[in-house]
């Protein structure tokens, strides 16, 4: 991961942590979802703050799957709020970390989904942007991303 993508993620982790928002990219000042108009979001999904962060640098794509990849890599043992106990797996399914499969497509392994999680807060989605960027500096044994 270069230097760009980690200072990308962990200044998009800040501008989460300033004003958050679920279930759109971004929301302007009169609580509308931005989508693709030229009106400033004032609240920020992890998704929409890297976006905001990456915007003309190229490192939009790059930072999206440093994200995506340690999430894959969280997944089992991931706490998810509209979740029962340890892993990320929908209400009524037991999950037992060991057994995780990476092709079961119930993980959540999609950054917006995560945002999106009932329950979710703030802190947890700056929590995942600013793991990745440390992730970039110190690749585990899976290699550099």
């Amino acid at each position: 991961m270069t230097p760009g993508t980690v200072d990308i993620l962990l200044r998009a982790a800040d501008r989460v942590l300033t004003a958050w928002c679920q279930n759109a990219d971004g929301y302007d000042s009169f609580g509308k979802d931005v989508g693709y108009s030229w009106r400033p979001s004032v609240e920020w999904s992890g998704r929409g703050a890297i976006s905001e962060e990456a915007s003309g640098t190229g490192l939009y794509e790059p930072a999206i799957q440093a994200v995506e990849l340690l999430l894959k890599k969280w997944a089992p043992r991931i706490v998810c709020p509209a979740c029962r106990g340890v892993g990320n797996v929908p209400v009524g399914r037991e999950s037992d970390p060991d057994d995780y499969d990476a092709d079961d497509e119930s993980y959540v392994t999609k950054e917006e989904d995560y945002n999106d999680a009932p329950g979710r807060t703030a802190a947890e989605v700056a929590h995942l942007l600013r793991g990745a960027a440390l992730e970039g500096l110190w690749p585990g044994e899976e290699g550099k991303t």
